[in-house]
C-alpha cells in the first residue's frame, strides 16, 4: 500500500511565503517605484530631502528626437514637479537642474531646455515649492516664512538626487545646476555641499529671502559662473564683489537691466555657459554632450525666437528685488535696499517690460 506524504505545516508556510514574495516582486516590476535618497546631516543648510517615491510619466519623443518625461518627487514632505528633457544623442548625457525665479515656474526654461538638448545636454526644470504645479503653487510662495524659503534649497538638492536615479541615461558624474535670481542663490548655497557640481548663477544677489551667497561663493571659486547686467543693481553689486573676492570664477557682464531668465535668449551668454560647463565636465568632442564641431558662433543667437527690437525699454522694476530708486523712475521711498534682500521681494509689477 502506497503511503501518501502529507506536507508539514512548516512546509506549507514556507511555500506560501515564497509564492507571496514572487507575486509581490512581479507586481512591483509591473509598477516601477524609485526611492529618492534622503538628505544627510552636516552641511549646515536647511534639513531636507525626506525620502519619497519618484513618480514618472511615459517618455515622449518629438520630431527632432528630444525626449521628454514629467517627474514628481518629494522634498521635505512637499511634492515637487518638473520636466526632464534628454537629447537625441547617445546616453548617458551630462545633465543640469534648472531653477526658476520667484513667482515664475519651469516654463521659463522651455527654450533653453531645447537648446541644451540640441547640444547633447539633458536638463531637469523644476517648479519650486509654492510655485507652478508643485505643492502650494502657483502663488503659495507669497505667504512663505523664512524657514519655508530655506526649503527651496532642499528642492534643488532633491532634484539632483532624482537625476542620480537615471545612471543609464544621465551621466551622474557630470551634473550641474543653473539658477536664476532666487534660484541662483539656492544653487550657490547648495554648491558648497555638492562639491563636484559646476554652478551657473544668473542675477544672483548677496542675500535673498535669507539665502546668502558671499560666503558660499568664496568656496566655489572655479566651479561658479556668475552673470549679470549692469543695470540690475543687486546682481551687478554681487558680481563686482565676486570679481575682486574670487577672480578664479567665470563672469559674464553686459549692459542692460534684464534680470534672471529675462537675460535669455542671448547667443553670447548661452555659448559661454555651454563652454563653462563642458570645461568643468572635461568633455571631449566625442563625449555625449561634448562640443559640436562647427557649432553656432558665439555672436549669434542660439535660439529661434531671438528678438531684434531696438526700441529703448522703460526703466525696469525687478520682479524679485525691490526697485532701486535710480532705476525705477519712482521717487516714492519704499524703504528697500539694493542688496538683493528686500523685505518683500516678491511680486512682479505689471509695468515691467520684462514680465510675460
Amino acid at each position: 500500500m502506497m503511503r501518501v506524504m502529507r506536507p508539514s505545516i512548516f512546509a506549507l508556510l514556507t511555500t506560501s511565503l515564497l509564492l507571496g514574495g514572487t507575486l509581490a516582486c512581479k507586481k512591483q516590476s509591473e509598477v516601477p517605484s524609485i526611492k529618492v535618497r534622503g538628505y544627510s546631516e552636516g552641511s549646515g543648510l536647511a534639513s531636507g530631502g525626506a525620502s519619497g517615491e519618484l513618480k514618472r510619466s511615459e517618455m515622449t519623443t518629438d520630431a527632432d528626437g528630444r525626449r521628454f518625461e514629467d517627474l514628481e518627487f518629494m522634498s521635505d514632505g512637499v511634492t515637487i514637479r518638473g520636466q526632464l528633457v534628454l537629447p537625441q544623442r547617445l546616453d548617458p548625457a551630462p545633465t543640469v537642474v534648472l531653477v526658476h525665479m520667484l513667482g515664475r515656474d519651469r516654463s521659463t526654461w522651455k527654450q533653453f531646455q531645447l537648446l541644451l538638448a540640441d547640444e547633447g545636454i539633458g536638463s531637469l526644470a523644476i517648479d519650486l515649492r509654492g510655485h507652478g504645479s508643485s505643492e502650494g503653487g502657483p502663488a503659495g510662495y507669497e505667504k512663505f516664512s523664512p524657514k519655508e524659503w530655506q526649503g527651496v534649497v532642499s528642492d534643488v538638492r532633491n532634484a539632483v538626487h532624482v537625476l542620480e536615479e537615471y545612471p543609464d541615461r544621465i551621466n551622474v558624474e557630470r551634473l550641474g545646476i543653473i539658477g536664476a535670481s532666487i534660484g541662483a542663490n539656492a544653487a550657490i548655497a547648495l554648491g558648497t555641499e555638492l562639491e563636484k557640481l559646476p554652478i551657473v548663477a544668473l542675477s544672483a544677489g548677496k542675500d535673498y529671502k535669507g539665502i546668502l551667497t558671499t560666503e558660499p561663493l568664496a568656496k566655489l571659486r572655479q566651479r561658479v559662473f556668475l552673470a549679470a547686467e549692469t543695470g540690475d543693481a543687486p546682481a551687478a553689486d554681487l558680481l563686482n564683489w565676486a570679481q575682486d573676492a574670487i577672480p578664479e570664477a567665470t563672469f559674464f557682464e553686459e549692459e542692460g537691466a534684464n534680470h534672471g531668465t529675462n537675460m535669455l535668449p542671448n547667443g553670447s551668454l548661452e555659448a559661454q555657459i555651454l563652454a563653462f560647463l563642458r570645461e568643468r565636465w572635461k568633455l571631449r568632442p566625442d563625449d555625449p554632450g561634448g562640443p559640436i564641431p562647427d557649432g553656432l558662433p558665439e555672436d549669434t543667437s542660439l535660439m529661434d525666437d531671438m528678438t531684434t527690437d531696438d526700441t529703448p525699454e522703460e526703466p525696469p522694476v525687478f520682479e524679485e528685488f525691490e526697485p532701486v530708486e535710480d532705476l525705477s523712475g519712482d521717487d516714492t521711498d519704499d524703504g528697500s535696499d539694493d542688496t538683493g534682500g528686500g523685505s518683500s521681494g516678491d511680486d512682479e509689477s505689471t509695468d515691467s517690460p520684462d514680465w510675460e
